[in-house]
């Protein structure tokens, strides 16, 4: 979302009676002041706060979001001028933080100390208000949305028939959101002393309550769904490091876990194709589109776009391979790959070590679709994608600053067929 007026991009939360909601500035800060009493609210000058910037007051505690809530409340402020300039040294005019209940001297968030620039606050009633509302939509299920006071919408969420958040699976399941998930090739806690069977674990902190169901699977195939049950005995999949050797997913020694540990959990009753589904639907007809779960409105009221499937409004091109947005040397938006990028191998295809040579990442699980990024010398924009090809000549590595002919220990690869940006599907962006 974006407030036109104050001229800042904005993300919804709770307003001070906490029975509303206002778009507030989605960066933080934590506040100092310019005075012993803690009325006069400032902010370093650091991490990127300028004059003129908009931000949110930053809680002392980390907020716990659960599925449902909307973001805790939040003071806002514009950056006003500098009042401090820089320093190096500790006789820095002294600024103040609340802490333990008292006011007292704040000490930098820096070896030095960053410039210090005053906070005008703005009162809550000139940010765009809104309020949360439930839509029925068929499939029994209703679609969460936002809806401001100028009347623009945001979907945040779907609920099912019970009014509980759930969230839509690979199969287009709305699963109640409170959930855990197993690991599939890298994953910490299992249910056997061989390590072999991942465990379930939450995605949400302890504060929103215990799961009652676990997903696995990342395709409509493969996905299940279970109620969760205490595990008999929980082991701790220990990964084995070599700083000499490419991380190995495989590699782990596999020990118990202490009694009394309950962050993992195990299947029970497999409960597939029980939750209210909703349908999928593909948005898009030229050189990009999107997937999406859609619910369909009784009679002739259309259909209603529920969540993007890939969980963010993710473009896909015509081989459904996922790709992002970015802005390219040219100062165009192009859509680029986003999966299956190569990384730098320590290993070269000539003699002199000028020749890189690059592998695929730990995870890869397709190396014909390889590809490696091409971009300015001051890395100031994106100019070409290359595809990849298997590579089985001389290989050379620097030893010592030598380079000197080598076998490399996993599948390299080398630059093949250069596509430029300007080849790339280009989108456009305008506000709704």
């Amino acid at each position: 979302m974006h407030d036109a007026l104050l001229g800042f991009d904005c993300v919804f939360a709770l307003d001070a009676t906490r029975t509303g909601l206002r778009c507030v500035p989605p960066a933080e800060s934590a506040l100092i002041y310019l005075d012993a009493q803690c009325t006069q609210p400032a902010v370093w000058e650091w991490g990127g706060v300028r004059q003129g910037d908009w931000l949110s007051e930053k809680p002392a505690q980390p907020a716990v979001e659960c599925p449902g809530e909307a973001k805790p409340h939040r003071e806002v402020f514009e950056v006003a001028e500098r009042v401090y300039e820089e320093s190096y040294m500790s006789e820095a005019s002294p600024v103040f933080e609340h802490r333990g209940g008292e006011c007292v001297v704040a000490f930098p968030p820096a070896k030095g100390w960053p410039a210090v620039n005053r906070l005008i606050a703005h009162p809550e009633g000139e940010l765009v208000g809104a309020k949360r509302v439930n839509v029925d939509v068929a499939d029994n299920l209703h679609v969460s949305r936002i809806v401001a006071d100028d009347g623009a919408q945001l979907t945040v969420g779907t609920t099912s028939l019970r009014q509980l958040p759930c969230e839509l699976q690979a199969d287009g399941e709305c699963v109640p959101a409170k959930i855990a998930v197993s690991g599939s090739v890298d994953f910490f806690t299992a249910l056997d002393a061989d390590c072999t069977r991942p465990a379930f674990n939450a995605i949400y902190p302890s504060a929103c309550g215990a799961p009652e169901f676990g997903v696995e699977g990342s395709t409509a195939e493969a996905f299940r769904v279970h109620r969760l049950v205490a595990a008999p005995a929980l082991f701790y999949r220990i990964p084995a490091i070599d700083i000499d050797v490419p991380y190995d997913p495989q590699a782990f020694t596999c020990q118990r876990a202490p009694g009394g540990e309950t962050t993992g959990y195990a299947p029970g009753m497999d409960l597939t194709g029980t939750f209210p589904t909703a349908h999928r639907a593909r948005r898009g007809t030229g050189a990009l589109h999107v997937d999406w779960f859609v619910s369909t409105l009784p009679g002739e009221l259309g259909v209603v776009p529920l969540a993007p499937i890939q969980g963010s409004p993710q473009f896909l091109d015509a081989s459904g391979e996922p790709c992002t947005i970015t802005h390219v040397a040219d100062d165009s938006l192009r859509c680029a790959p986003a999966s299956h990028e190569a990384k730098d191998a320590d290993f070269w295809k000539d003699a002199a070590c000028t020749m890189r040579l690059y592998r695929a990442s730990e995870y890869e699980t397709n190396t014909a679709k390889l590809y490696l990024n091409e971009f300015r010398v001051d890395a100031s924009g994106l100019t070409g994608v290359y595809s990849l090809a298997a590579y089985h000549g001389p290989a050379y590595s620097l030893r010592s600053g030598v380079c000197s002919q080598d076998i490399p220990d996993l599948p390299v690869f080398t630059q093949d067929r250069r596509t430029d940006v300007s080849a790339l599907p280009r989108v456009f962006e305008k506000p709704l």
